[in-house]
C-alpha cells in the first residue's frame, strides 16, 4: 500500500482498501516488520484464551476484597517490564507507593509480606531480598499512589514516561481502583464513572497500549450458594460492560470454603471478550506472596 493511502482514523472507506490493509499487516507481522498488537503476560492457559493484553484495549480484573485484585495487577505490570523491557505506569488509588513497593518484593522473593514490613528476615532471606531487590532496581517500572489524579494527569505522566523512555510505545498502563480517579467536572457518581471508563478506553487507543484495571463488584454475590461473580455483579456502572474490551472476574472458593478442594487456586472468569472466547481460566495463588503460578510449568 502506498504512503499516500494510509488509512486514516475516521476514514470511510470501501471494503477492498480494507481487505488490502489488513492483508498487508499480516504480511508484515508474518516477516517480522511490525510487532504484534498482543502482549502475552506469561500466563498460558490465559494467554491461549485471549493472546495476551491487546495493544488498545481495556482490560478489567473485577472482585470483592481478598480475590487478588492488586497482586494480579501488579504481577502483571512486572511481568510487562521484566519480558519485554517495556515501560509500565501503575497507578494505586488504594495503597501507597510504599506498600505496593512491599507487595512486589514480596512476590517475587517468596518472602512473607508482613515479615518485610517488620524487618524479621533470617540471614539467608537477606541474602535472596538483596539479589531480587538489585534485579527489580533494573525494570523500568514506575508507581504513582496520587490518590486526587485526573484522567489528563494519568493522560500527561504517561506521555512523559513514554518520551523520556524512548521506547516506541509504553508496555502497560495498570490502575487499581480506577473507579477513585478524580473526575471534578461532574458531580454525579455514575456519570463520572462512564466519563472515566470511556476516556481510558480513548487514552488506550490513543498510546497504542493496554490499559488495566481493577474494579470492585457488588456484595449481593456473596448472599448467592454460588459466589462466582458475573458480569452484571459489576457494582455502580456498566460503563465497563460498553468499553471494556476484556473484562474478567477474579474467585477464590477457599475464600468462602476453607475446605474446598480448590485450596490455593484463583479462577480468572473472562465474561466478556471482544475479540475471543469468554471462560474461566485457573492460576495457583499464594496470598501471603501476593504471587500468581502457572497451574503446569
Amino acid at each position: 500500500m502506498k504512503k499516500e493511502d494510509a488509512i486514516k482514523e475516521g476514514d470511510l472507506l470501501n471494503l477492498e482498501k480494507l481487505l488490502d490493509s489488513n492483508l498487508n499487516q499480516m504480511k508484515q507481522l508474518a516477516i517480522g516488520n511490525i510487532e504484534p498488537k498482543s502482549i502475552p503476560i506469561k500466563f498460558f492457559d490465559f494467554d491461549a484464551m485471549t493472546q495476551g493484553l491487546r495493544r488498545g484495549d481495556l482490560i478489567a480484573f473485577c472482585g470483592r476484597p481478598m480475590m487478588g485484585k492488586t497482586s494480579l495487577a501488579l504481577q502483571l505490570a512486572k511481568n510487562v517490564a521484566q519480558e519485554y523491557n517495556l515501560p509500565t505506569c501503575f497507578f494505586g488509588f488504594e495503597m501507597s507507593k510504599d506498600e505496593y513497593t512491599y507487595k512486589i518484593i514480596s512476590m517475587e522473593t517468596g518472602i512473607d509480606h508482613l515479615q518485610l514490613r517488620q524487618g524479621l528476615l533470617t540471614s539467608d532471606d537477606w541474602s535472596v531480598a538483596y539479589k531480587i531487590i538489585d534485579e527489580l532496581k533494573k525494570l523500568p517500572i514506575y508507581i504513582e499512589d496520587n490518590k486526587n489524579l485526573t484522567i489528563d494527569e494519568i493522560k500527561t505522566k504517561c506521555h512523559k514516561i513514554k518520551s523520556e523512555s524512548n521506547k516506541k510505545n509504553l508496555g502497560l498502563i495498570a490502575i487499581d481502583s480506577y473507579q477513585m480517579i478524580n473526575y471534578p467536572s461532574i458531580e454525579d457518581y455514575q456519570s463520572q464513572l462512564e466519563n472515566i471508563t470511556r476516556d481510558l478506553k480513548l487514552l488506550a487507543e490513543e498510546l497504542n497500549v493496554p490499559i488495566l484495571v481493577t474494579a470492585p463488584i457488588s456484595r449481593d454475590v456473596e448472599n448467592r450458594r454460588n459466589a462466582r461473580p458475573m458480569l452484571c455483579d459489576i457494582r455502580d456502572t456498566e460503563a465497563l460492560e460498553i468499553y471494556g474490551d476484556i473484562v474478567a472476574m477474579l474467585y477464590r472458593d477457599e475464600y468462602y470454603d476453607p475446605d474446598t478442594e480448590d485450596k490455593g487456586i484463583a479462577e480468572i472468569i473472562v465474561t466478556k471478550h471482544k475479540n475471543g472466547p469468554v471462560g474461566t481460566v485457573k492460576l495457583l495463588f499464594e496470598p501471603q506472596y501476593g504471587r500468581y503460578r502457572n497451574l503446569a510449568a
